[in-house]
């Protein structure tokens, strides 16, 4: 992660910006709450991962998994994110161990 984060500073992105950091901190916990998963161990990212994303497999011809077919749901995205510009409650930001 950090030697990507250096290629794309090297390259012109603005690494030191406070949005790509924000970007970068959620891409991090996403990659934390995968890892808690497969220990077992609870992290809120993953149920946010859970909501918010879908995944088929995609069989070849005998019938074989051959990959998978990843999307975020943009209508229940685009559903949070209404409710939350419309004044509804916010919910607790998630505690971070």
């Amino acid at each position: 992660m950090v030697q990507m984060i250096h290629a794309l500073g090297e390259n012109g992105f603005a690494v030191n910006d406070e949005p790509f950091l924000r970007d970068v901190g959620f891409i991090i916990e996403s990659v934390r709450a995968t890892l808690y998963r497969e220990l077992e161990i609870k992290h809120p990212m993953s149920k946010i991962m859970e909501v918010f994303t879908q995944t088929k497999v995609i069989d070849d011809k005998d019938g074989e998994a051959a990959g998978v077919h990843f999307k975020v749901n943009d209508d229940k995205l685009t559903e949070l994110l209404e409710r939350l510009d419309n004044g509804e409650e916010e919910p607790e930001p998630p505690k971070v161990s």
